[in-house]
C-alpha cells in the first residue's frame, strides 16, 4: 500500500514517495539454489549480535516496487482543518491499520483510520505533558500504541489511538557514547527511536571555538569530526561504534546561516 499526504500551501498535492510510503507491493524473482550460496554467519561483539550476509545472497532478494496508484490518500488543500497540514514531519502505519501523521508546523499528531478518515488529534506546541517542541519520529508499538520522539525537549511520549497520552519518558541518562580519551567536552543528541522505545543517541565533541562575527556571503566550514553511536535503555547507555562525520559547510545569507545539505535536499515543507 502506498500513501499520499497533501499540503495546502501553494495548492500542492504532495506525493511523498520514499518519505511517507507506508507500504509497497512486491515482485519476487525465482529463488536460487540455496545450497550453492555462501553461508550466513552470526557472531557476538560485546553483547551485540552481528549477522554477516555474503553479497551473493543479494541476487536472490525480492524486488520491491511502488504501485503507480496510491492505495490511500490523506489530506486536502482546503476544507476541513483535520485534513490540512502545514509541514509534514513524519508518518507511521500502526498494527491496527491506523495512520499517525506529525504536522511539524502545529506540532499536532493526527490519527486516521485505514480508510483515511480522521479519528483523533493530540499534542500541540508547548513544554507540558503531551506537548512538543520538535516532534520528529513516530514508532508503532503494540497494537494501537505509538511513541513520538521530541529531540528538543529530550523526551519520548507514548500515546494510544483512543486514549491519548499514556506515558512520558524523559531522556535522562549518564554520560554519552565514548569517543576517545582526548575528548573533554561531550554532548549527546537523540538520533532515533527503536520499536521497543530504546533511543539511538550520538555523542559528539562540543565546538568550543566561541562565537564569530559573520556577514552575508560568508562560508563557514566545520572540519570532519569523530562521532559515536550508542543505545539508551532507561538510564543505561551502551556504546556501539564510532564513525567519521562529514564536514559541515554553511553559507550566511539574510541574517541566517543555511546548511548546504538542507539547501539542496527537500525536507517536506511548502
Amino acid at each position: 500500500m502506498s500513501v499520499i499526504l497533501q499540503s495546502r500551501s501553494q495548492g500542492f498535492r504532495v506525493s511523498l514517495g520514499l518519505l511517507f510510503t507506508l507500504g509497497v507491493a512486491s515482485a519476487c524473482q525465482p529463488a536460487a539454489d540455496q545450497s550453492s550460496l555462501p553461508p550466513i554467519s552470526e557472531r557476538d561483539s560485546a553483547g551485540l549480535r552481528i549477522v554477516e550476509i555474503p553479497g551473493a545472497h543479494l541476487d536472490d532478494l525480492p524486488i520491491w516496487t511502488l504501485s503507480e496508484t496510491p492505495s490511500l490518500t490523506i489530506g486536502q488543500v482546503s476544507g476541513d482543518e483535520s485534513y490540512l497540514f502545514g509541514r509534514l514531519a513524519d508518518a507511521s502505519l500502526l498494527e491496527t491499520g491506523d495512520v499517525v501523521v506529525i504536522d511539524g508546523q502545529t506540532r499536532l499528531l493526527r490519527v486516521f483510520d485505514s480508510e483515511g478518515v480522521f479519528r483523533s488529534e493530540y499534542g500541540g506546541r508547548g513544554d507540558g505533558p503531551g506537548e512538543f517542541r520538535a516532534p520528529t519520529v513516530i514508532r508503532s508499538m503494540d497494537g494501537s500504541t505509538f511513541a513520538v520522539l521530541d529531540t528538543r525537549l529530550k523526551k519520548t511520549s507514548l500515546f494510544e489511538v483512543d486514549r491519548g497520552l499514556i506515558e512520558v519518558r524523559s531522556h535522562r541518562f549518564d554520560g554519552c557514547p565514548v569517543l576517545d580519551s582526548d575528548s573533554r567536552s561531550i554532548g549527546c543528541d537523540a538520533l532515533g527511536l527503536l520499536v521497543d522505545s530504546d533511543l539511538v543517541v550520538e555523542g559528539y565533541v562540543v565546538n568550543t571555538t566561541g562565537g564569530r562575527s559573520v556577514n552575508d556571503g560568508d562560508v563557514i566550514f566545520t572540519p570532519r569530526r569523530t562521532r559515536s553511536v550508542g543505545i539508551v535503555n532507561g538510564a543505561d547507555m551502551r556504546p556501539l561504534t564510532s564513525y567519521a562525520g562529514p564536514p559541515a559547510i554553511a553559507i550566511v545569507g539574510g541574517g541566517m546561516i543555511w546548511g548546504l545539505e538542507t539547501a539542496f535536499e527537500w525536507a517536506g515543507s511548502f
